[in-house]
């Protein structure tokens, strides 16, 4: 698949997706301790971008893993944790999170903000948890994060659109301007994203298009039973504990808890 373009300019990501994310990792953390009974120790964030949760849960004394195919993405991320000493024990991995090896296996593994829609075949599914598996400590967790269906599905797509501005430079990204749709037999959507940059030298609008798959529940543990490696153990609505996944308005996305097969 071709990522979406503006996953190749890292300061303007950042400029757009950088949020606080002390909250979820404190979600995280807390969900950890519940299903296992001790502190999460050792964490890899796959697909992990700028890293913003990799970077926090660094600065809390984790052993932290960033991985992502996007070398410019790592490149950027390196940078980041460069100038935030509390978090200078991470290391960051130009990886495809198909096919990874980490140093040691680690307690967790995460993927937010629908980092596993650009696995478009069941194989792919299957191959990237058997990799997450092979990564994972015994009775490790794999935490994930999906769009709800009630913002994406086969018979709706957004829109979604997003701006901010800062150091003079604004961006507008309006996601899904070609109506969108999945696929039915395949669950695929080609997906056309116009990019508004603006500077004090102008103003540059471009449109690029890439495919992005719809993944379910139902999908993910057949998914994960296929794989042998992983076993889904609970579905939430938000970073919340207790908020499950549903279709009411509290339940805002697809958090989904995987588990390392004994």
């Amino acid at each position: 698949m071709d990522s979406a373009p503006i996953y190749h300019f890292p300061r303007y990501y950042d400029i757009v997706f950088g949020r606080d994310v002390e909250h979820e990792v404190a979600f995280i953390r807390d969900l950890f301790a519940r299903q296992t009974g001790r502190p999460l120790a050792t964490l890899a964030e796959l697909a992990c971008g700028p890293g913003y949760h990799a970077r926090v849960f660094a600065r809390q004394g984790a052993t932290v893993y960033g991985l992502d195919l996007s070398a410019e993405m790592i490149e950027f991320a390196r940078a980041e944790t460069h100038s935030d000493p509390a978090a200078a024990g991470m290391s960051w991995q130009v990886a495809n999170i198909l096919d990874f090896s980490l140093p040691a296996p680690v307690d967790c593994a995460i993927c937010m903000f629908d980092g596993l829609d650009s696995l478009l075949t069941n194989a792919e599914l299957v191959q990237h948890l058997r990799a997450v598996g092979r990564n994972l400590a015994p009775g490790g967790l794999y935490v994930l994060q999906l769009t709800h269906p009630r913002q994406a599905s086969y018979d709706h797509y957004g829109p979604f659109h997003y701006q901010a501005e800062r150091d003079g430079v604004s961006i507008a990204l309006n996601w899904g301007v070609n109506d969108p749709h999945y696929d039915l037999v395949t669950g695929v959507a080609q997906v056309e994203i116009e990019t508004t940059i603006t500077t004090a030298a102008g103003r540059d609008v471009s449109r690029a298009r890439h495919s992005e798959r719809l993944i379910l529940p139902q999908e993910m543990a057949l998914m994960a039973q296929l794989s042998g490696a992983l076993e889904v153990v609970h579905w939430y609505g938000d970073f919340d504990p207790q908020v499950r996944l549903d279709n009411t308005p509290r339940s805002q996305c697809m958090l989904g808890v995987l588990r390392k097969a004994a």
